[in-house]
């Protein structure tokens, strides 16, 4: 659903296909990077763009992504608007798809992560990487305060959209309550 404050993913067939690491890449690639070509999108995401053809239309299928021609009669790939966002509902609602999708994010974090490893662009001193995760007790207040930092951190990524002004980074978030075992 696309609104005045941008693009809402709100219906369980998008969550859906957003479970697929390679669709969820295309679709950050194009809310950093604006309109793209197949070719551009697999210049960004190292993958082949034969393989990004199958994924691009099942996000067309589901109104995730729009497909016009280009200036040279290109088809040019975009998001519908932007922000993109997900809809905490849709996903309260969804709860298998949710979960897949976290999935998905997960899985396609992990590949960033061995590339970046694989390749040499981790640093050590100091580091320019962090993977982890840990878990406290915290008010609802507190909790209230953390997400408003992820939500900050996230649109801090989104703002950063020159390919000139450093290195490309990915920022994975998530904070989830846990079950109140308080043995």
């Amino acid at each position: 659903m696309t609104t005045a404050q941008g693009f809402v993913a709100d219906r369980p067939e998008q969550i859906d296909a957003l479970a697929s690491p390679a669709r969820q890449e295309i679709v950050d690639v194009l809310e950093v990077s604006g309109p793209c070509t197949a070719a551009e999108l697999a210049r960004q995401t190292g993958r082949a763009a034969d393989s990004l053809y199958y994924h691009l239309r099942q996000l067309i299928a589901v109104d995730l992504v729009t497909e016009s021609a280009g200036e040279r009669g290109e088809a040019q790939f975009d998001l519908p608007g932007r922000p993109f966002r997900v809809s905490y509902a849709a996903l309260a609602a969804h709860p298998d798809g949710l979960a897949r999708m976290a999935r998905g994010i997960l899985r396609l974090t992990e590949r960033n992560l061995a590339s970046a490893a694989a390749d040499g662009r981790l640093e050590l001193d100091p580091p320019n990487f962090m993977v982890g995760r840990a878990q406290g007790w915290f008010t609802r207040a507190e909790a209230d305060e953390l997400l408003a930092l992820l939500q900050r951190a996230h649109r801090r990524a989104l703002e950063h959209r020159d390919p000139g002004a450093g290195e490309r980074y990915a920022i994975t978030l998530a904070l989830t309550p846990l079950p109140c075992n308080r043995s």
